[in-house]
């Protein structure tokens, strides 16, 4: 889920350097091959970004930048290479963006405003390529930039501290993003009711922070912040609030605490039931979390109508069988095992094994799991790439859930960032 400090960025990324862009084809222009003049190619490059063929935007625009005696003045080139190393950046080359943004930079005549937001832009691509400590010199530029036409109070400072906060955070400086989480909340909280939906989205990804470095109590305070003020702003049943809900699950999870996460589960289904919400992944893994919760609580019964649920979802979506189903099944056949189902819990073992064996993986707790059910003569079970002493633990499951980090935003993405949380089986 894409967070709303990633929105503005954004936008930012499509500030003109200048105002003489040719006006957009509304119908495809000539063939690229046939485009011989800037105008031609600048309206080209447009028409594809807008419809998002960013391959052959990428194309039209180098074939602007090296034009042979280019007629455009400096700010249009500039504002060029900029639009070019937005495209680069929609297609993943981050390297290449980096460049363009840096060549973007060199512009002459550029003002402070348009400079900081393409310091942040270039930032953003250095976080791509976790090169985090370029990132935040690029971060700290458009921060002293916009400092000095803005002045400290205004929003979009408060919008940078996140930026730099979250690539502290990628990077594992913890407490520093901490800092920068805490001096976006103030500013934010100076911009009176205007800034109440940004503290909700900051206090969430400051939860999300606390949670990467096992300071729960802090991370619960937090979200607890997050979940009153998106319910104030959009309801109570609101998919901001379910995501604080599944925030929650996952913190009371991690600190053991599974009575309070499923609490915290049921609310987040509840609200997804009544607002008819379809995303497959999420939804399955709030299953997935409910069915481990109410295993580790010994109640077999309901981790099985729980994992069944998530099996449910993630058929109807994805019409196959993968590593998730078969770490479901898994999780199956631990329940029946432990109700000393033996034949049940064979079958679905037998299913996970067969799973992971089609992609060529060969998990050691599903083959301990297995031989734990089936007789002791029976050794056509290949031998597991990694053993583990421990048969009672599982592969971690990645959860795109928002927050989704255990990870980071997440989450990606009303808009929430996603932390990638992980949990077991």
């Amino acid at each position: 889920m894409e967070s709303k400090s990633e929105r503005i960025l954004e936008e930012d990324q499509k500030t003109t350097c200048t105002e003489s862009r040719p006006e957009t084809a509304k119908t495809e222009p000539i063939a690229l091959a046939q485009a011989t003049t800037v105008p031609e190619l600048q309206r080209q490059a447009q028409y594809y970004t807008e419809h998002g063929d960013y391959e052959k935007a990428i194309d039209a625009y180098e074939k602007i930048i090296y034009f042979p005696q280019n007629p455009l003045p400096p700010l249009a080139l500039g504002q060029i290479r900029c639009d070019l190393a937005q495209a680069c950046a929609q297609t993943e080359d981050y390297n290449k963006a980096v460049f363009y943004y840096e060549s973007a930079i060199g512009t002459p005549g550029l003002p402070p405003e348009v400079l900081a937001k393409i310091n942040c832009s270039l930032g953003e691509a250095h976080r791509k390529l976790e090169e985090f400590d370029k990132a935040i010199a690029c971060f700290n530029r458009a921060l002293v930039l916009s400092k000095s036409v803005l002045g400290d109070q205004h929003k979009y400072i408060a919008i940078l501290h996140t930026f730099i906060a979250l690539t502290r955070q990628d990077g594992d400086k913890l407490p520093e993003a901490v800092a920068n989480f805490k001096l976006a909340i103030e500013i934010f909280g100076k911009q009176g009711e205007a800034g109440q939906e940004d503290i909700a989205h900051t206090y969430y990804m400051l939860s999300q922070c606390y949670g990467t470095y096992d300071a729960i109590k802090e991370a619960k305070e937090c979200a607890t912040h997050a979940s009153e003020l998106f319910s104030k702003l959009h309801g109570a049943k609101s998919l901001p609030v379910a995501e604080c809900n599944l925030l929650g699950a996952t913190l009371s999870r991690n600190s053991d605490d599974y009575k309070r996460a499923l609490e915290y589960l049921e609310k987040a289904i509840d609200v997804w039931e009544t607002l008819k919400f379809d995303d497959a992944d999420k939804v399955g893994d709030a299953f997935v979390q409910q069915g481990y919760c109410q295993y580790k609580l010994e109640r077999y019964n309901l981790a099985l109508t729980a994992y069944r649920r998530a099996l449910d979802v993630h058929r109807k979506a994805y019409l196959k069988e993968d590593e998730w189903t078969a770490m479901l099944y898994y999780g199956i056949g631990k329940a029946f095992y432990r109700k000393k189902e033996i034949g049940q819990a064979e079958e679905w073992l037998l299913k996970a094994y067969t799973v992971l064996e089609e992609f060529g993986q060969y998990e050691a707790r599903v083959t301990k799991w297995l031989r734990r059910v089936q007789p002791k003569s029976d050794s056509n079970l290949k031998p597991s790439l990694e053993p583990d002493k421990r048969p009672d633990a599982v592969p971690a499951v990645s959860v795109a859930g928002v927050p989704a980090a255990a990870a980071v935003p997440a989450a990606e993405k009303v808009a929430v960032p996603v932390m990638d949380v992980v949990y077991k089986l």
